[in-house]
């Protein structure tokens, strides 16, 4: 019994680990910012259209299902044409969306540009990551204290 408390310490000290790596290699990106940055200030509208197809995902969130429908888009400037995807929460209305694109680099392209420079901007600077860290550091050491008492008794 005593090695089961030993193993789920390991265990935790690696999903420590585990959530430490995240954390760090959540940074921002500077050129997608630039890239997002550029795509507000000059970005051009066209319009794009769906594919036919879609993925429907249903997950369960606290008992309730919600659905997300992942659509692939696609849109044509200057001869070359360019895909995209995106998820939303209920099937698109139309087979058409709007997508933003930068005349300079037409692969640099958004549905919604201010929402992509938002994202990219927080991305790495949420805590939430390091407080379930270290919570799970905390566990560790109880497990470990458990299996130290274990121990000692024999």
């Amino acid at each position: 019994m005593k090695y089961l408390y030993l193993c789920v310490c390991f265990l935790l000290l690696g999903s420590v680990i585990s959530c430490v790596v995240q954390y760090f290699n959540q940074k921002t990106d500077s050129r997608k910012v630039a890239a997002y940055t550029s795509l507000v200030q000059r970005g051009k509208e066209t319009v794009a259209e769906y594919a036919p197809e879609y993925k429907e995902t249903t997950v369960t969130v606290m008992k309730v299902p919600v659905k997300t429908y992942t659509m692939t888009y696609s849109f044509t400037v200057s001869g070359r044409r360019y895909q995209g995807e995106r998820v939303l929460h209920e099937p698109p209305s139309s087979l058409t969306t709007k997508v933003w694109y930068d005349p300079q680099d037409p692969s640099v392209f958004s549905t919604d540009p201010k929402a992509s420079l938002k994202q990219e901007q927080e991305r790495g600077t949420s805590k939430t990551v390091l407080w379930v860290a270290g919570f799970l550091a905390f566990m560790s050491l109880g497990a470990y204290g458990k299996y130290d008492d274990l121990k000692k008794k024999g």
